[in-house]
């Protein structure tokens, strides 16, 4: 047992302290060399940019929340799941998506800053329903049906449903705040100067690596800021409860006008970007499989092996380690998440530089980034399914003789399986779908699908780049299909 602890402070150090912290420490020392007129540019483009798909996913995301979670509506098991598909998929190829749909004339309105601020809200949005739908399956519904005794409904939501709603909506408005921030390859696409792409040039272009880290100064304060502020929520309010079908709470009827409205956001954002996808890349598949075979393997290999490293050290973490080291792991993994990634690659060139081992200019460096990056969705997931399990039938194992081990193996592990998988499955999506670390990080020869993506849509015809995002699509769905019906084998 003391040995596994230790391993897992070794794991919590080398993937997800050590690239962080030093990073944090070094990037005061800036220079005014890199705040020249194309920084604040990009600094004012990246503000703007994420300000807008923050704001436009907050609304969406409350409005969709709200229909979903309070009134009578069908299929509500699986329309927050189609609602959330935008997630799942890299924004870029959503960027794609509509260079092919819209005419030529509208083409102007889309590669501009207020076309990146659409597809990411597109992107984006689900982030804040899924957060705002948890939070309001948190609020006690015999507190709705008294105040309901009292006042109207809609005084109730008014009084009642939205405050209890707004830490978690003010918490995903940051997320997509930051997430947008980060975002390389939308801005890119349409031709929209902002800081991500100012590190990726200074290092990929000029290979200045403290010119990249100078860069990266705005992205890690505002993952600092966004931490100190929201730390304490992403840690106790993240979960997911029944509400009792006792007391339903506040329930409105809905009508046509809420269906409507789902079926026009999941037709704009999900169903029309990827038709067109469809559309264009369908003719160019064959010649996508020559030139993106390779770099689906690649993908598959990388983002399994993150996947895979997450999960386990996340098992180990909360079923070995006191209350105490759990929180300490868990505000690291945290840490590490929130700062944006093109920032974290930087530190994870920093630091595998300096240390003599066969580490840098490997493969191993963007698993190890990959892995420190979503180590807290890993660590998140089986919290809550560790908060799920009855402890008694361990307890009688316990009673019986049954080692730790031998009880973990034959009774925890077989009742969490379904979190197991759902775990890997999100973890290995986000890291197929991370373009700012492996833009950064993949070995020589060793690009990644969405590498070979976002370099070949420069020079190639849209028919090649749609196909290649179908084949990181079918990836992505081929996934989501094994692992998240694992369970039921």
């Amino acid at each position: 047992m003391k040995v596994a602890r230790y391993l897992l402070w070794v794991y919590a150090l080398v993937f997800l302290a050590f690239p962080v912290l030093p990073l944090f420490l070094k990037i005061f020392r800036f220079s005014q060399e890199v705040f020249d007129r194309s920084f604040l540019l990009a600094l004012r483009n990246s503000f703007l940019l994420s300000s807008g798909a923050a704001f436009f996913s907050a609304v969406l995301g409350l409005a969709l929340a709200l229909i979903v979670g309070r009134t009578r509506m069908p299929g509500r098991g699986i329309v927050p799941l189609l609602l959330g598909l935008p997630l799942f998929f890299p924004p870029y190829q959503f960027a794609l998506g509509w260079s092919g749909l819209l005419p030529s004339g509208f083409m102007a309105a889309l590669f501009s800053l207020p076309g990146a601020v659409f597809v990411l809200t597109g992107c984006f949005y689900p982030v804040v329903f899924w957060m705002v739908l948890i939070s309001l399956y948190y609020i006690s519904p015999e507190e709705e049906e008294v105040a309901m005794l009292f006042a109207p409904p809609t005084k109730v939501l008014k009084s009642i449903t939205l405050p209890r709603t707004l830490p978690s909506l003010i918490a995903g408005a940051l997320l997509v705040f930051l997430l947008s921030f980060a975002e390389p390859g939308v801005p890119a696409y349409f031709g929209v100067n902002v800081l991500p792409l100012q590190v990726l040039t200074q290092f990929s272009a000029f290979y200045n690596l403290r010119a990249a880290l100078m860069a990266s100064f705005p992205m890690v304060i505002l993952g600092v800021a966004v931490f100190w502020a929201q730390a304490g929520f992403w840690r106790e309010k993240m979960g997911w409860r029944e509400r009792s079908s006792l007391y339903p709470g506040l329930v409105f009827k809905g009508g046509l006008g809420g269906k409507l409205f789902l079926g026009v956001v999941f037709t704009v954002f999900f169903l029309l970007p990827s038709f067109s996808l469809l559309k264009e890349g369908i003719s160019a598949l064959p010649s996508a499989l020559r030139w993106g075979a390779r770099s689906m393997g690649f993908s598959l290999l990388y983002s399994s092996l993150a996947a895979m490293l997450v999960v386990g050290w996340a098992m180990a973490s909360v079923f070995l380690l006191g209350k105490r080291q759990l929180e300490i792991f868990s505000y690291l993994s945290l840490f590490a998440f929130l700062i944006p990634p093109t920032a974290l690659a930087v530190g994870v060139i920093d630091l595998w530089r300096r240390i003599p081992l066969p580490v840098y200019g490997t493969a191993l460096m963007l698993i190890f980034a990959l892995v420190g990056r979503y180590s807290f969705i890993g660590l998140k997931i089986m919290e809550n399914s560790a908060k799920r399990l009855d402890p008694s039938p361990v307890e009688a194992a316990y009673l019986c003789g049954a080692s730790p081990s031998r009880a973990f193996f034959r009774i925890t592990l077989p009742s969490i399986r379904k979190w197991v998988f759902i775990s890997f499955a999100l973890v290995f999506v986000f890291s197929v779908n991370e373009l700012g670390l492996s833009t950064m990080l993949y070995p020589p020869g060793g690009e990644p699908l969405i590498v070979r993506l976002y370099t070949l849509s420069v020079n190639s015809p849209l028919k090649v780049s749609s196909a290649l995002s179908l084949l990181n699509s079918f990836l992505i769905i081929i996934v989501l299909l094994v692992f998240l019906t694992g369970d039921k084998k």
